[in-house]
């Protein structure tokens, strides 16, 4: 089952970049301003957003396996129809459904992942997220080789494609935790955990601080080439490389937190990044420089790196009944970020410039690692054992 989910991870983060790459290129095709291209990115997060939110009463019907397999299904058929679309809004239309797919397979595997017991089960999730990091790093640099060979956008999209299809029929027969078995049941007589953690104060802030994450990870993803393209004149092949150096910082940080995950705690890991994020994106800002900037991007992924498994951690292991419910709720955290943050960005670089989105990315990163010093110092402290213990 673990092997199966980081190839779907690979697949997710090779899909996640190939709106920012083609950007640039749909910007021209489509002669459009700055704040109507950011809608792609709204609108996919709308639909990555919708689809988190509700995917735990969906899996109760359908089982974990059927739903990831299907949402497999939705992100080949969208990326195959989205460069078919005549207009503007079908290509966002498009861009709705590919995030609905999606967030089906984030949800789920990330529920599955997460209920591996012990420290298996911890490194297992930082492997699934190094596994996102892997592909959406390789991603960006062979996606404009293959704009640059095939002499169109439109081939992007269907590359990405293409994986899909296989990992529907691999997920189809892989054993994935279902929703049923995937958390013990309480007594009758107690209350479900599911039913009272958004109750509590320290699941919104953990919610706060993933939507801050995937908010900043989703810009920059988004508009990394744009800005390179806009602000240093690089070509489009080149600038698409910011986005690779982002996604090897990510790799090598997840990759370090998988192999380590056992000597740091969530709350000190995340408390280290956020404002290490903030300083990284400040320096970015301000230099004038195309190559700094570069390596700029590639500090930035590493300090962003472990911020998503860790604060899922935080999450599952704070609230262990409500697993899936927890993993719904900070994906779909994610998705409100996502969905807000490259969208003002766009809002921001149409009536001002980029450098003044990635500033504000900045301060929010800076305000987030404020946020984190309310977080309990110890898991202990948050860990539920026993669903009635939760407020009623």
């Amino acid at each position: 089952m673990e092997f199966t989910a980081y190839i779907a991870f690979v697949f997710l983060g090779a899909s996640a970049t190939v709106n920012g790459v083609a950007l640039p290129f749909l910007i021209e095709h489509f002669s459009l301003p700055l704040s109507t291209a950011g809608s792609l990115f709204l609108i996919s997060s709308l639909g990555y957003l919708l689809s988190s939110t509700f995917y735990p009463s969906i899996a109760r019907v359908t089982g974990n396996r059927f739903l990831i397999a299907a949402g497999s299904l939705a992100a080949a058929l969208t990326l195959l129809v989205l460069p078919l679309m005549p207009v503007w809004v079908g290509v966002v239309a498009a861009g709705f459904f590919s995030g609905v797919g999606y967030s089906i397979i984030d949800v789920g595997l990330n529920a599955a992942v997460s209920g591996i017991p012990g420290e298996r089960g911890t490194a297992a999730l930082n492997w699934l997220h190094f596994s996102f990091g892997l592909g959406a790093l390789a991603s960006p640099f062979f996606l404009a080789l293959i704009i640059n060979w095939f002499g169109g956008w439109q081939w992007a999209y269907w590359a990405c494609a293409v994986p899909f299809v296989p990992l529907t029929l691999a997920l189809l027969r892989t054993p994935l935790l279902r929703l049923e078995q995937a958390e013990a049941r309480p007594a009758s007589r107690e209350k479900p955990a599911s039913t009272s953690i958004y109750r509590e104060r320290v699941f919104w802030l953990l919610m706060g601080l993933m939507a801050v994450y995937c908010g900043v990870e989703g810009s920059l993803m988004g508009w990394i080439p744009t800005y390179l393209t806009a602000e240093f004149s690089l070509q489009a092949k080149t600038a698409s490389l910011g986005v690779s150096l982002m996604w090897l910082g990510l790799a090598i940080g997840r990759g370090v937190a998988g192999r380590f995950s056992h000597r740091f705690t969530p709350r000190a890991t995340v408390l280290i990044l956020f404002p290490a994020t903030a300083a990284i994106l400040l320096a970015i800002a301000a230099l004038k420089s195309p190559w700094l900037v570069l390596a700029g991007f590639l500090l930035a992924g590493l300090s962003l790196s472990a911020i998503f498994p860790m604060v899922m951690l935080n999450g599952t292991q704070a609230y262990p009944y409500a697993r899936v419910q927890v993993s719904g709720g900070l994906v779909t955290a994610a998705g409100i970020g996502g969905l807000v943050f490259p969208w003002v960005l766009g809002y921001v670089g149409e009536y001002a410039n980029l450098r003044w989105g990635i500033l504000l990315l900045a301060v929010i990163s800076l305000a987030a690692g404020m946020a984190v010093t309310r977080l309990p110092r110890e898991e202990q402290d948050v860990i539920i054992t026993n669903p009635a213990e939760l407020p009623h």
